[in-house]
């Protein structure tokens, strides 16, 4: 829904609110993360009809020779069942990722202007630095669910992008390794499923250069599910943010005026009584009896003088003093 305005349902004239501009940026991110998913669901069905066009070829190449027919095969099974879908699952996971900072980079920039808080003033690089302004702003975004699978997702493709998943070269070797044991890069219902049924989708695989972070497809399809929801929450969450903020930055100078009004009210006739002076007394008569008011900054109350006093007061005060 582009704009909004009257509607007429079932002969009752309703009005359709306007979008937001958090809703806006949701539907946006929504279309392209159902996008890449769909990709990511079809993309091991290409591996599939290359290796049926690679059997036909064996037969076109090598009509008499079965020697090099087998050769040929060797090398070519080889690259379609490791080689290509490990392409294919780590391509997909940085393009999941790298969509998802945009969009996150996106939201902070249309949020800089409805809070106090700059961008530039943050420090930090990559994703933590957004995460660090948002919390800054009030986002809370470590309070939303998914967040502990968003952050292994990153974690795990910081791994596999900087250290090819070679956990001896990662920082992070004993928190990865605890992240694949205990597959807390899954909600709690994704992991159920995934003991019901068997299989992982993060996995170790050894290599001569150690143990080797490994990811399968499926798991960046499901990603893709927890990247979505969580920036869908995550943009309600600063609209909510920003309205409150509105809202309390709109209400602040009608309390201000109301404070004044009732502060006007309450020590105004108090002032009036201490000037005026009582019944039957002199100018320097005894104080009245009245309410003192507070002295502004303490708890203590200021006790009225008499005339006098204060212009003694005042007369023993020299410049030597001030």
């Amino acid at each position: 829904m582009s704009s909004g305005g009257p509607t007429n349902i079932g002969g009752q004239r309703n009005y359709v609110e306007p979008p937001t501009w958090s809703w806006q940026l949701a539907t946006r991110a929504s279309e392209e993360f159902d996008n890449l998913s769909d990709f990511i669901w079809k993309a091991p069905r290409l591996v599939e009809t290359e290796r049926e066009l690679e059997l036909a070829k064996l037969h076109l190449y090598f009509p008499n020779d079965p020697v090099s027919r087998d050769l040929r095969w060797r090398d070519e099974s080889h690259n379609l069942d490791h080689v290509f879908p490990y392409l294919i699952a780590v391509g997909n996971l940085f393009a999941l990722l790298s969509l998802f900072e945009s969009y996150v980079l996106a939201l902070c920039s249309e949020l800089e202007p409805r809070t106090p808080v700059e961008l530039s003033s943050v420090n930090g690089m990559g994703i933590s630095r957004l995460f660090k302004f948002l919390r800054r702003a009030g986002a809370k975004a470590e309070d939303l669910p998914l967040h502990q699978q968003i952050q292994a997702a990153i974690s795990i493709r910081n791994c596999l992008i900087h250290a090819s998943g070679v956990l001896s070269w990662s920082r992070d070797n004993n928190g990865l390794r605890d992240l694949q044991r205990t597959i807390n890069y899954l909600s709690s219902e994704h992991q159920a499923v995934r003991t019901a049924q068997g299989g992982e989708y993060v996995y170790l695989q050894p290599s001569p250069l150690g143990d080797r972070l490994m990811i399968r497809s499926d798991y960046c399809h499901l990603l893709c599910f927890y990247l979505k929801s969580y920036f869908v929450s995550l943009c309600e969450n600063a609209q909510l943010m920003t309205a409150t903020t509105l809202q309390r930055q709109t209400a602040r100078p009608f309390q201000i005026r109301r404070r004044k009004r009732r502060r006007a009210a309450r020590v105004g006739p108090t002032r009036a009584r201490m000037t005026a002076a009582p019944e039957g007394e002199g100018e320097d008569g005894p104080a009245h009896d009245c309410h003192w008011p507070r002295v502004l900054g303490s708890g203590r109350r200021m006790r009225p003088r008499r005339n006098g006093q204060v212009a003694q007061r005042r007369r023993n005060i020299s410049f030597g003093d001030l």
